[in-house]
Formats: C-alpha cells, sequence, structure tokens
C-alpha cells in the first residue's frame, strides 16, 4: 500500500534503523535544524545542515529497497513519483536560502533587514 507524506512524515523515524533507504528519513529534522538555525541568524551552520540534508536526500535513490510495513519486509523501490523530486526540491530551496544568507552576510547584510542608523 502506498504512504500518505504526512504520515511518512510523522512516524517515519520508527524506521530509520531498518533499512538504508528508511535512515533518508532523517533529512528531515536535518533541515528543520537548518530553518531553525537561519531564523537564529546562524547562517553557516543553517546552511552545512540544509547541505547535509540534501544530501541524505539525493542518496535516496542509490537504494533498492525500502520497508514498508511493520513486518520488516523490505520492498523493491520501483521508482520516484512527484513527492520525491518536491522533498528533493525542498531541501534544495534551503540550501539556497542559506548560501544567499551567507553571501549576504559576506557583504555586510544585517539580518533584521531593518536599515542600519547612520551617523
Amino acid at each position: 500500500s502506498d504512504w500518505q507524506g504526512w504520515g511518512i512524515l510523522l512516524i517515519g523515524w520508527m524506521a530509520v534503523f531498518f533499512s538504508p533507504a528508511n535512515a533518508t528519513w532523517i533529512a528531515n529534522p536535518l533541515v528543520f535544524a537548518s530553518w531553525l538555525a537561519l531564523s537564529l541568524d546562524m547562517r553557516r551552520l543553517s546552511l552545512a545542515l540544509a547541505v547535509l540534508a540534501f544530501s541524505v536526500t539525493l542518496s535516496f535513490l542509490l537504494f533498492d529497497e525500502v520497508q514498508t510495513s511493520e513486518g520488516g519486509r523490505l520492498r523493491p523501490i520501483t521508482g520516484t513519483a512527484a513527492g520525491y523530486w518536491l522533498w528533493l526540491a525542498s531541501m534544495a530551496l534551503a540550501c539556497l536560502a542559506s548560501g544567499y544568507a551567507v553571501r549576504q552576510q559576506g557583504k555586510g547584510g544585517g539580518g533584521s533587514g531593518a536599515a542600519a542608523p547612520r551617523s
């Protein structure tokens, strides 16, 4: 049976130890941590976490089997649908946003977006 994306997001952590393909779920908390780091103006950490999340998500393509039930049976991965590519795109977007923030910081861009006071 097919799983809904939100179901995998909520309970996917339970399967990370049962197959290497399932372990790619760990990209979700990595990207959430990246977003949190970016919101706290920890731009380089955010970028590192986003790149790691993207890499883990991309690594799903290296696997042939995934656990799909509580019984522990591995089933073949027969392809990737739109959900996977959207997942990968969201990780890429996190990388771009964090990279842009780091670049702006290097140019002297402030984190708050407010104009700096003139002296």
